[in-house]
């Protein structure tokens, strides 16, 4: 597991400057990537996270907005599932 962003970006050989536009974070279950100036989104962050959102846009914030609001979004989908999961569990046992 890891728990610090990493550059995911690819550069060309011919790359004088090297700035990072992928970022990447993985826990046990989840990967989370950051993407600036995706070929379908200029100008601004999308955020990759399955089963959650494939290119969610975060808008033309600055990379550690991007990467706050990013796990912010995960977050609030695992709360979410797990709410169903216990309305599941509480249905099930009600019957």
């Amino acid at each position: 597991m890891s728990s610090n962003w990493i550059d995911g970006s690819s550069y060309s050989s011919s790359d004088k400057k090297r700035i990072p536009n992928v970022w990447k974070i993985n826990f046990d279950l989840i990967s989370v990537t950051i993407i600036y100036h995706h070929v379908l989104y200029p100008d601004q962050w999308v955020v990759s996270s399955e089963p959650f959102f494939r290119h969610e846009e975060l808008g033309n914030i600055s990379q550690a907005e991007a990467k706050t609001k990013a796990i912010e979004m995960v977050k609030d989908q695992l709360s979410i599932a797990l709410q169903e999961i216990s309305k599941e569990i509480i249905t099930d046992n009600a019957g």
